[in-house]
């Protein structure tokens, strides 16, 4: 069982970085292979639109994607599960290998 993390924007030194870790060592410890990626985040400026900034990111994330396995994009208008639920879902999604996409 395989579970990438793909995020854009590196991640920050911080509470939510520490807490990132925890999980991780968490999720290692039952024997899953777990690795966190991230894109550049593209600013929106007099340059860019928002619109082209995800565009952008859209693109880096998707070159970022490993050839094989399951794209789960995670969303706060997507549907909820509850803990039983997710379990599920990335057990059924993570074989070989369940990439969880995030922002973009």
């Amino acid at each position: 069982m395989k579970i990438i993390l793909l995020f854009v924007g590196k991640p920050r030194a911080g509470p939510a970085t520490a807490l990132h870790e925890d999980y991780a060592e968490r999720v290692r410890a039952f024997g899953v292979e777990y690795a966190s990626r991230f894109v550049p985040e593209v600013r929106a400026s007099g340059r860019y639109t928002d619109e082209h900034v995800r565009e952008r990111e859209g693109v880096a994330l998707l070159a970022a994607l490993p050839p094989a396995g399951a794209v789960v994009a995670l969303d706060r208008t997507g549907s909820l599960l509850d803990s039983l639920e997710i379990a599920k879902a990335i057990e059924r999604w993570s074989r070989p290998c369940a990439t969880l996409v995030v922002g973009g």
